[in-house]
């Protein structure tokens, strides 16, 4: 019984990854392909999905310079550095309480 729960469980918890997964991966695709507008829809879709957030918004803001939209281009590009800036400080805080 408890095999099975565990089963479905994790059988779940992997379709609902793959699917989180599915809007960056096709943002990228849209990307390689010169297609910034639909890139930044699924750019968009992967942000509020909460995938890969930090190339989500540097890959969104590339698309928006390239479509000449330099004020959200500027932001997200803005965002992108400061959020990167916050996963190294973490990283380096950690490291410190770790050794």
């Amino acid at each position: 019984m408890k095999k099975n729960v565990f089963l479905i469980l994790f059988s779940l918890t992997t379709s609902c990854f793959l699917r989180a997964q599915e809007s960056y991966k096709l943002a990228e695709k849209e990307f390689d392909k010169d297609n910034y507008e639909k890139a930044i829809t699924y750019y968009t879709e992967s942000i509020q999905k909460k995938e890969e957030v930090a190339k989500s918004y540097n890959y969104r803001g590339m698309a928006y310079l390239y479509s000449e939209k330099m004020s959200e281009a500027q932001k997200d590009l803005e965002y992108h550095f400061n959020l990167t800036l916050m996963i190294i400080g973490y990283t380096s805080v950690s490291r410190v309480f770790v050794i």
